[in-house]
């Protein structure tokens, strides 16, 4: 959850690529850049595709407390997500809503 996290407010996994990875990345984008005569950073055009390209679904039981504790532990899974509900509350949760 922590990497989701990640994710979800900066947009990467920090740690995530190996030196040896990078320079793979830098190297490979390097060569399209000067290919397609593009400007810009390697790696920050790797992460712009990266981000345009993702997409995350998460799916968890509202039953008992646990979303309620993952959703406490973990705040940018309601402030960066959109949820939707696909059951039917009970009155005592849309109550207490209100």
């Amino acid at each position: 959850m922590e990497d989701i996290q990640n994710i979800l407010n900066v947009g990467e996994i920090i740690g995530l690529f190996t030196d040896e990875d990078m320079e793979e990345i830098n190297y490979e984008l390097e060569k399209q850049l000067r290919a397609t005569k593009q400007k810009g950073k390697p790696f920050e055009i790797f992460m712009k595709r990266c981000k345009r390209n993702l997409h995350l679904i998460l799916v968890m039981s509202p039953a008992g407390n646990g979303l309620q504790l993952m959703f406490r532990k973990y705040p940018s899974l309601v402030n960066c997500t959109s949820i939707d509900w696909f059951l039917s509350w009970p009155y005592e949760a849309l109550k207490a809503i209100a």
